[in-house]
């Protein structure tokens, strides 16, 4: 009899947990959502803006001397971006709510001035930054405090992006590899799900391409598609070691941050005269395209 009421009693406080979790992801997701859409329409102009005046490129070196500033002024001189969210989720620690603003503020500069600055690092960002800051004003402990960044993470790629499933796992195997936050998996949901009908509501629907259906499935067809996972991995990976290595390099020759956004700035609009306007921006019409 014990057994049974110690059983009944552990179900009761798993269906409050749950609970529990529902309602705060489901906040996390509205909210997030909100912003989620809002960054969405903000860059969508400032790209229309772009494309339809070219002369914003020039403008590109001092949009940077400006995210330089206001970065230092809020003390987030060495913020190593999305690589902060994920140190928080591993260790536990806090985000600043100061950091979901300036990526935005970046994120949008960027684009209006013909940056390839992408929208899943700044996803990831304010969404983690916002989850974090919820976590903070609920009181919750730090282990779920990780659970609400990654709620956010999830709310925001869902908002952007309009792809909820993915948006579901991506942040819960982001964090470590090899390794699912399966606590999260709830909660992850129905954040997700939440900013995406928050989206859809609002009228910010995911990126529509045209493509070619799909033919019979055969031995090459496969084939093929492992081959070009490969490659594609392949190219991943010297990309990730390129930049590393261009980063390093760059801060060893070019200790100041502002001379290096001078000479970026003015390497982009280079690039720009010399090849077009194709890798500037999201790169969605490349992609719509191919």
């Amino acid at each position: 009899m014990n057994s049974v009421k110690l059983e009944i009693k552990d179900l009761g406080m798993r269906m409050l947990v749950l609970m529990k979790w529902i309602l705060y992801s489901t906040i996390v997701g509205f909210i997030v959502g909100l912003v989620g859409v809002a960054v969405v329409k903000l860059i969508n102009c400032a790209t229309d803006f772009r494309t339809q005046n070219f002369w914003h490129i020039f403008l590109l070196p001092f949009v940077g001397l400006f995210i330089v500033f206001i970065y230092k002024m809020s003390g987030r001189e060495n913020d190593s971006g999305t690589n902060t969210v994920l140190s928080a989720i591993k260790q536990q620690k806090t985000i600043q709510m100061r950091s979901a603003p300036l990526i935005l503020i970046a994120t949008i500069l960027t684009n209006f001035a013909g940056g390839s600055s992408g929208r899943e690092g700044a996803a990831l960002q304010f969404g983690g930054s916002l989850g974090a800051t919820l976590g903070h004003t609920f009181k919750f402990s730090d282990k779920d405090k990780t659970i609400m960044i990654m709620c956010g993470m999830s709310a925001a790629f869902s908002a952007v992006f309009g792809l909820p499933l993915c948006a579901i796992i991506f942040p819960m195997e982001v964090v470590a590899i090899g390794i699912m936050h399966y606590s999260a998996l709830v909660p992850c949901t129905v954040a997700s799900l939440v900013a995406h009908w928050v989206a859809l509501f609002l009228g910010c629907g995911p990126d529509k391409y045209d493509y070619v259906g799909i033919g019979q499935i055969s031995v090459k067809g496969v084939a093929l598609i492992v081959a070009l996972a490969v490659l594609s991995a392949v190219v991943s990976i010297i990309f990730c070691f390129s930049l590393h290595r261009v980063q390093k390099l760059v801060e060893k020759y070019i200790p100041s941050q502002y001379l290096r956004v001078i000479v970026g700035g003015c390497a982009i609009i280079a690039l720009t005269l010399l090849f077009g306007t194709d890798y500037d921006g999201l790169g969605t019409d490349v992609i719509a395209r191919a």
